[in-house]
């Protein structure tokens, strides 16, 4: 009598979830503009983000800086979180660290 072994394999990886978003048009000047900041959690993005936010703020004299971070790192930004920078920002710069 023969036994037969059966492996199964799994796909460890993530699915993508593409979303589609129109770049917006290139701005005159960012002075007095809303500035919004997302750190996606890395390590290090968070002090990476601070000193760019810190040079540009000096610079440009933003009306308002917004700063959010994403949930986890591995995934992507939650939609309403997006929308909230879309809202509220009128530029957003965003930093991943490591």
């Amino acid at each position: 009598m023969t036994s037969v072994a059966v492996i199964e394999v799994l796909d460890p990886t993530g699915k993508a979830i593409l979303r589609e978003y129109p770049l917006a048009p290139r701005l005159a000047s960012l002075e007095g503009k809303v500035a919004g900041f997302l750190d996606n959690t890395k390590p290090n993005a968070d002090l990476f983000l601070e000193r760019v936010q810190e040079l540009l703020v000096a610079k440009y004299r933003f009306s308002r800086v917004v700063a959010e971070s994403k949930a986890a790192a591995s995934s992507p930004t939650a939609g309403d979180q997006i929308e909230r920078l879309i809202e509220q920002c009128d530029l957003v710069i965003s930093a991943w660290g490591d």
